[in-house]
């Protein structure tokens, strides 16, 4: 890029691309245009001598209207937050690619020499995406009604008539110890609604067959993402982990 060229700067509103306009206006490049959909006052920072247009660049219209008499594009826009955000907008974060199309178009049309796309990442700690997990698992388990036979926060004790024990067992314990050897049969029992080590043992099998409460197979109708949620849950439950804070 030359120092006299014309930078269009799209997302400029969010912490990337302010800090991107600083950066530019240090290297010496005297014309740059930020553009964001944020109202100005919501913007990480506003440099006084930067032309700063607030304006949603989904539309094509837009698109060919902050382009135009520009000659290099850096593209950081896009409607995009943190792990629960995307998770619960996805529709809205698929839109994005309405600004990532019409601003090439636009580049194209008219011939930007230089075009530059970057899309960032959340990245969390391990423990951060389990605790975010175990809340999807919480929230789909009380959704199914999995506590309506295995108790409060899985603490076991419903009657189950023809079961080995007379009742449901809970998620913790020496009932739980005996059922769920690992997080792979854990798995399985959410999954296919039994574990292959009792399906081995006639009596087992038998017992598991005519029990007045059956396991469902989750897997017949849930997503894998779900299976997931529900395994951090109950093996965040058997690990007493709940105890040490408020739930619903």
């Amino acid at each position: 890029m030359e120092k006299n060229d014309k930078i269009l700067v799209c997302g400029a509103g969010g912490f990337i691309g302010g800090h991107l306009i600083t950066y530019l206006k240090r290297q010496g490049f005297k014309y740059i245009k930020g553009v964001d959909s944020k109202p100005l006052e919501t913007w990480c920072q506003i440099d006084p001598d930067v032309d700063v247009l607030v304006t949603d660049l989904k539309t094509e219209e837009a698109c060919n209207a902050v382009v135009k008499d520009m000659n290099c594009i850096f593209n950081l826009a896009a409607d995009m937050g943190g792990m629960g955000f995307i998770e619960k907008n996805k529709a809205l974060c698929m839109l994005n690619v309405l600004i990532n199309t019409h601003l090439l178009c636009a580049a194209r049309k008219y011939q930007i020499k230089e075009f530059f796309f970057a899309s960032s990442a959340c990245v969390y700690a391990e423990e951060k995406q389990r605790t975010a997990r175990v809340a999807d698992g919480l929230e789909l388990a009380h959704r199914l009604g999995c506590f309506s036979c295995h108790g409060p926060m899985g603490t076991g004790g419903v009657q189950n008539p023809g079961s080995l024990k007379g009742y449901v067992p809970g998620f913790f314990g020496e009932d739980y110890a005996e059922l769920v050897a690992d997080n792979e049969e854990l798995r399985q029992w959410i999954n296919d609604g039994a574990v292959s080590r009792l399906l081995d043992n006639p009596l087992a099998r038998r017992v598991l067959e005519t029990q007045a409460l059956k396991m469902p197979s989750y897997g017949d109708f849930l997503e894998d993402e779900d299976i997931d949620a529900l395994v951090e849950l109950v093996a965040w439950l058997a690990s007493d982990g709940w105890r040490e804070m408020p739930v619903p």
